[in-house]
C-alpha cells in the first residue's frame, strides 16, 4: 500500500506543523517551569521571614508613647493588617496552584503531541517500507 504525493506532502506538513507546537509548548513549559521554581523560593522566603517577623523596639516605644492612642486602636490596626497579609497569602496561594494546573496542562499536551508525532513517524516509517517492495 503505498499513498500519493499529496498524502505524503500533507504528512510532511502535519509533522512540521506538530514539531513547532512542540517546541512552543517546550518554551511555555520551561518558562512556567522556571516561573514556578521563583514562586516557590519567593513563598519559603515569605514563611521564613514571617516566622522570624517581630515587632521593632522602635515601633513598640512609639505605640506604648503615642499620646491618646489606646490599645483598641492599636488591636484594631493590628487585625486590619492581619486580615491584609492573609488576603495576600490566599491570593498567592491561589496564582501558584493556578500555574501548577497551566504547568500539568503544558505537560499533557506535550505528551499528546509527542503521542502523535510518534504515530506520525510510524506512519511514515510504514510507508516507506511498502514503497521499497
Amino acid at each position: 500500500m503505498s499513498i500519493s504525493d499529496e498524502e505524503f506532502q500533507r504528512f510532511q506538513n502535519q509533522l512540521v506543523e506538530l514539531k513547532t507546537i512542540k517546541y512552543q509548548l517546550e518554551g511555555h513549559n520551561k518558562k512556567l517551569t522556571i516561573e514556578n521554581v521563583q514562586l516557590k523560593n519567593q513563598l519559603e522566603s515569605f514563611e521564613k521571614d514571617s516566622i522570624n517577623l517581630r515587632l521593632p523596639t522602635k515601633l513598640s516605644w512609639k505605640i506604648r508613647r503615642t499620646p491618646g492612642r489606646d490599645i483598641d486602636e492599636v488591636q484594631r490596626e493590628n487585625d486590619a493588617l492581619t486580615h491584609k497579609l492573609h488576603a495576600q497569602e490566599e491570593e498567592f496561594k491561589l496564582q501558584n496552584e493556578t500555574m501548577m494546573r497551566e504547568l500539568n496542562e503544558v505537560i499533557k499536551h506535550e505528551f499528546l503531541f509527542s503521542e502523535i508525532y510518534s504515530n506520525n513517524e510510524a506512519l511514515l516509517i510504514d510507508d516507506d517500507f511498502d514503497r521499497s517492495r
